[in-house]
């Protein structure tokens, strides 16, 4: 599915998912772990949006190995309904 999107959609997707993520970071905190104060997780956000700024290839990396994890998935559960 992911390589019939278009990259612009790719990073549009990236984007949110770590947003996202940051966001439920935020607001729930780790687990057994105190929440992040608002100066931290505003810290974080910063250098990891500096991070993907310099660095976009890592978004495309992400998205290929999920892609492989996917499909490494589907031929798991296509060899077991097989066997």
């Amino acid at each position: 599915m992911i390589n019939r999107l278009t990259p612009a959609t790719r990073v549009t997707f990236a984007t949110v998912v770590i947003l996202g993520s940051l966001f439920a970071w935020r607001l729930y905190g780790l687990q057994g772990l105190p929440a992040a104060t608002t100066l931290q997780a505003q810290e974080i956000e910063k250098i990891v949006r500096d991070y993907l700024l310099k660095n976009p290839e890592v978004v495309a990396e992400s998205l290929a190995a999920l892609e492989r994890k996917r499909e490494n998935a589907q031929a798991a559960a296509a060899q077991t309904a097989l066997a």
